[in-house]
């Protein structure tokens, strides 16, 4: 799951290597990455604990009833469960749902460990089809850009329907996306580092707008390459991927969510603050599914 750009610079990048093969439109699109539960766990591990408490609050600021007591929540995309991990410390219930088994494993695991394992389920599903956890959750949540791993409108309003029906009447969901203007959109990039114990992760990205006057597929490439150090021993491997994210101008995304038959009830910063006027950039969308839409 890329992250949203937290110092990104504009960039000039010699044109990158293919992917090894055009991307199917769905839910399975990762980077190489996402193979390796730890590493992908301790790179993606900063703002975790301050993620869920935003998840936590939004939720209950949203949804009717919703203010006292543990949540039913839901993950779509839920990789190594760390925000699981987090909500559950809080006393919430989690349902992740993925499609990667060794990643599903890895989050039980830690679940287990952290001794919360009887406050969350995991679901080996396509996050466009799964079924609905019972009973009903208070609200779902896809941060980080994990919504734009759905390469096509048809897989995300797939994925809409699966998540209405996996909400209680009035739930929410909380959608962390990033938004671009494709007159002004360069390509930039970024890095991130993670920690635990003797394992180091450095993780170089650069995304590239392949077409900025958005043609059918709309697909921004995202060029990773990750270092992996034991500090102890200074041994290290490298670990370098490509894949697509869709990308969405802001009339494109809302246009879409009311067509899914959804509406943008709340927009908030990555601080979970109320966003200023801002079209463009990353935020949290809190969703709800418009009256009369019925799943």
């Amino acid at each position: 799951m890329p992250k949203p750009a937290k110092t990104a610079q504009p960039v000039k990048l010699a044109k990158p290597a293919k992917p090894a093969s055009e991307p199917a439109t769905t839910s399975e699109t990762k980077a190489d990455v996402y193979a390796d539960p730890l590493v992908y766990d301790v790179l993606h591990a900063e703002d975790t604990a301050r993620d869920a408490r935003i998840v936590e609050r939004l939720t209950r600021q949203y949804v009717p009833g919703a203010s006292d007591g543990g949540l039913r929540l839901l993950e779509p995309a839920s990789g190594s469960g760390r925000y699981q991990i987090a909500l559950a410390r809080r006393g919430h219930h989690t349902t992740g749902i993925d499609l990667d088994s060794g990643m599903l494993a890895f989050a039980r695991q830690r679940a287990e460990e952290h001794e919360v394992a009887h406050l969350v389920a995991h679901i080996t599903a396509d996050m466009r089809t799964f079924a609905p956890p019972k009973p009903r959750c208070h609200a779902a949540f896809n941060l980080i850009n994990s919504i734009r791993h759905l390469l096509s409108d048809a897989a995300m309003a797939k994925h809409m329907v699966a998540v209405g029906r996996a909400l209680v009447p009035g739930g929410v969901y909380i959608v962390g996306i990033e938004l671009i203007d494709r007159d002004t959109t360069e390509a930039t990039e970024d890095i991130w580092t993670g920690r635990r114990g003797s394992m180091a992760v450095q993780q170089l990205i650069s995304y590239l707008p392949p077409d900025l006057h958005g043609g059918p597929k709309r697909r921004e490439q995202v060029v990773s390459s990750v270092t992996v150090r034991n500090t102890r021993t200074d041994a290290s491997r490298q670990i370098d991927s490509a894949y697509w994210l869709r990308t969405y101008t802001p009339v494109e995304w809302t246009s879409l969510v009311y067509r899914c038959g959804w509406e943008v009830i709340g927009q908030h910063t990555s601080s979970g603050a109320p966003l200023p006027v801002r079209p463009y950039g990353y935020r949290l969308c809190v969703l709800r599914q418009r009256a009369g839409t019925s799943y």
